[in-house]
């Protein structure tokens, strides 16, 4: 598997970084990318390759058996990326069927 790259310097020390304002989480949720904080240059960025915990000099180090897995955290995105699609599709097949029923000619 590809190791996530910073899209400024091109370091690999990057770290998981906060979406703190709605439309952040959204995007999240729709794309299925992480945003992450690069530890060389500062710079904010997203990504939709898994980040890897690093130590203080940028190893890439073992998730402990408190944490959660990087494969977990890929399919928890998933399912919320197809509820909001399936949630899209629903409101545009209801708005339909409404739309149908309103414009017969009156019975």
């Amino acid at each position: 598997m590809d190791s996530p790259t910073c899209d400024s310097c091109g370091s690999q020390n990057l770290r998981r970084a906060h979406a703190h304002s709605r439309l952040r989480r959204l995007y999240r949720r729709l794309t299925g990318q992480t945003r992450y904080h690069c530890q060389a240059c500062h710079h904010r960025g997203w990504t939709d390759l898994p980040l890897q915990p690093r130590d203080g000099q940028g190893r890439a180090v073992q998730a402990g058996p408190g944490r959660r897995s990087e494969r977990r955290d890929l399919v928890a995105r998933r399912v919320a990326r197809a509820r909001v699609i399936l949630a899209v599709l629903v409101a545009v097949a209801l708005g339909t069927l409404v739309a149908l029923l309103l414009s017969r000619p009156g019975d």
